[in-house]
């Protein structure tokens, strides 16, 4: 939602995907557990942190996919948001 904003499956466009792994990229390693109480925008401005690896950054469109082309058949991607937390 961050990144993005409130958008529904059926809107997301490739340039929409680029700019959540670009964001990706940005963020800390074990930020969740590391840095539970920050909003996206304090983690993007932490300096000095190790980053999430690059393997674990590729494997997000690999592990959203499925569940996108999932929505997409059963006709409902316009009920379910595209949400990165």
């Amino acid at each position: 939602i961050g990144v993005l904003g409130n958008i529904p499956i059926a809107y997301s466009t490739y340039p929409h995907n680029r700019d959540v792994i670009i964001v990706f990229k940005k963020l800390p390693f074990h930020w969740t557990r590391k840095y539970p109480d920050k909003s996206l925008k304090e983690l993007l401005e932490l300096k000095h942190v190790k980053l999430i690896g690059t393997s674990t950054v590729s494997k997000c469109p690999k592990n959203i996919s499925p569940l996108f082309n999932w929505a997409t058949k059963q006709g409902i991607p316009e009920k379910i948001f595209f949400r990165v937390s």
